[in-house]
């Protein structure tokens, strides 16, 4: 059985629950949750999105090998050349929202409103 330890940063915020990993087969699903991470990091480097999903032949649509990616469970996705899907770029603006509030608050000297972005910072992680 897997075993589950908090996570502590030296401010006192309490982060995620880490499971260890057990080894071995699984013949049934196993579920993740790390969306903060690296599924967002996913979807955006291969454009992964329901906007972009591509039904049927990719040439019979007029797309080129090129133009597609096939994922590993065998869906077919188009390029962001082609076109960007809609939650890749909703990531990325979360994403530069961010570091946007990250730099006013290194550059801020109130510390009332280093508090305001810190926690729009946090807030845009947890969604990003």
């Amino acid at each position: 059985m897997p075993t589950l330890r908090p996570t502590r940063s030296d401010d006192g915020y309490e982060g995620a629950i880490v499971i260890e990993p057990t080894t071995g087969f699984y013949d049934r699903p196993v579920a993740t949750l790390d969306f903060a991470s690296l599924y967002p990091s996913i979807m955006m480097a291969h454009n992964l999105c329901y906007t972009t999903l591509v039904r049927g032949d990719p040439a019979a649509l007029g797309l080129r090998p090129e133009d597609v990616e096939r994922s590993p469970a065998g869906n077919t996705f188009v390029r962001a050349h082609v076109r960007k899907g809609l939650l890749p770029r909703i990531l990325e603006q979360l994403l530069q929202a961010r570091g946007q509030a990250k730099k006013l608050m290194a550059t801020e000297k109130d510390k009332f409103r280093q508090q305001v972005y810190n926690g729009r910072q946090l807030a845009l992680k947890v969604w990003g």
